[in-house]
């Protein structure tokens, strides 16, 4: 892998599996992950910083992950989007690592 730094969002409503994401994702040494339960602070998010991935954990409505990929399109369209609802780090670090290397 390359050393640039990989900024991921992760948005979930299951505030302990956020947490245990972004600690699975930062075991990398150049991976980054901001969290959060609310779609307006992920908006907010996407529009201060650049991801490379969007990661949508369990528990997103159908009319959240809407409004969510309505904005990544609009202010971030190279953002990738991730749909992880489990399976364990491996898995997680595989959905991620093919992700990027396209």
């Amino acid at each position: 892998m390359e050393n640039k730094k990989i900024y991921i969002l992760v948005v979930g409503r299951d505030e302990r599996m956020l947490r245990i994401l972004k600690r699975q994702i930062e075991t990398v040494d150049n991976w980054a992950a901001d969290i959060t339960t609310d779609d307006t602070e992920a908006i907010q998010l996407m529009s201060l910083k650049k991801y490379e991935i969007m990661l949508l954990s369990s528990g997103i409505s159908d009319e959240s992950e809407d409004l969510l990929l309505s904005n990544l399109t609009r202010l971030s369209p190279e953002t990738r989007r991730i749909q992880h609802y489990g399976g364990g780090s491996g898995l997680l670090f595989n959905e991620i690592v093919n992700i990027i290397s396209m």
